[in-house]
C-alpha cells in the first residue's frame, strides 16, 4: 500500500476479516495483522501448508461460503493496493500516539530471526478472538464428566 493506512486491524479471524471487509468497502485503507500463517483464526482453522493436499478439510468448516467470499473480497482489495495483509506478525503492544495509534509487532515469518515492525494509523480495531481453555475442578477428569 503506497498511502498511509486509515485503520490497523489486529486479528484475522472471523471478526477481523468481517471488520476489514466492512472498512474496505467504506473506502478505508487497512493493514490487517495476524500471528497465524493463514487468515481464519480459530473458527476457520487450516492444516499446515505442507499437509493441505493430503487433508481435505474444506467442507468441514462452518460458514465456508462466507469465509471464501471474505477471502475473495480481501484479495481484490490487496490487488488494488488498499489492503496490506501481514501474516506471521505477532502484535504485542498498541499505544496512543498523537491522533492515532502505534501497533508494535514482531515479524516472525523468517524464524528464528525476528524483525520489529511498527504500524501506524489513526484508527485501531482489536479482534484477537478466543481459544478454548479447560477449567479444571475436582472430578473433572472422571468418566461421564464433560467440559464446555
Amino acid at each position: 500500500m503506497s498511502e498511509p493506512a486509515d485503520l490497523v486491524v489486529v486479528g484475522a479471524g472471523p471478526a477481523g476479516l468481517a471488520a476489514t471487509a466492512t472498512a474496505l468497502s467504506g473506502g478505508l485503507r487497512v493493514v490487517l495483522v495476524d500471528s497465524g500463517t493463514t487468515v481464519g483464526g480459530q473458527y476457520w482453522r487450516h492444516p499446515p501448508e505442507h499437509a493441505r493436499a493430503a487433508i481435505a478439510t474444506g467442507d468441514l468448516h462452518h460458514g465456508l461460503r462466507t469465509y471464501r467470499a471474505l477471502c475473495r473480497a480481501l484479495a481484490a482489495h490487496r490487488a488494488a493496493g488498499r489492503l496490506d495483509l501481514l501474516l506471521g506478525h505477532h502484535a504485542w503492544s498498541a499505544v496512543r500516539e498523537g491522533d492515532g495509534f502505534a501497533v508494535h509487532a514482531v515479524d516472525r515469518r523468517d524464524a528464528p530471526r525476528e524483525t520489529a515492525v511498527v504500524l501506524r494509523a489513526p484508527r485501531l480495531l482489536v479482534a484477537t478472538g478466543a481459544y478454548d481453555r479447560q477449567l479444571p475442578f475436582p472430578g473433572w477428569d472422571l468418566p461421564g464428566v464433560l467440559t464446555a
